[in-house]
This record gives C-alpha cells, structure tokens and sequence, in this order.
C-alpha cells in the first residue's frame, strides 16, 4: 500500500443525534450501523463537511436544570458528570432521599 486513499480504504462518515460521530471501513459495516439509527454523512465518493452540522439547535439553560445542579451537588458533594442528563439526575436525587 502507497499510503493514499482510495474508494476501497477510504471510510464512510457517519452521525448519530445521541452519539455523535463514527469512521467506518466497509459497506457492511455501513448497512449495520444505520440499522441502528446512524445517518452516513460522507463517503468515499462524497465529501466530508468543513464542520460537522449540529443534530440538534443548541438551548440555553433553563433555571430549573441549575437548580438540579446545584441539588445534585449539595446532595452528593460533587458535580454530577458533564454528560448526565437532568431525568438522569433527577432520579439520582429521588434514590438519594
């Protein structure tokens, strides 16, 4: 192999809304993965986007989500992760009770 890419080794760019961004290899591959709910965003005879498209309109924060913050860390003594979702939270302070 010469190091370039071509149609056969060249991968296919795919998105999720939940899980963002995925290389994949093969056309097999490909086929599976949008089964599951990813969306091929590039391939080999496409081109890959300067910046990837948002899935979803970014919102601001409601005051009712930092209030579950600021419970969360008063209750746990820390922040809750950055990706933890405020259902997520919301039933960790349910447990906590």
């Amino acid at each position: 192999m010469d190091g370039k890419l071509d149609k056969e080794t060249m991968p296919y760019f795919i998105s999720h809304p939940q899980h963002g961004y995925h290389n994949v290899y093969t056309p097999e591959d490909l086929l599976a993965h949008e089964k599951n709910g990813w969306v091929l965003v590039s391939g080999p005879t496409q081109q890959i986007p300067a910046e990837p498209a948002q899935t979803e309109p970014t919102q601001p924060v409601e005051p009712v989500v930092l209030d579950i913050y600021a419970r969360y860390e008063k209750a746990f003594g820390k922040k809750p992760h950055h990706r933890m979702l405020p259902k997520t939270i919301e039933a960790a302070l349910k447990g906590k009770g």
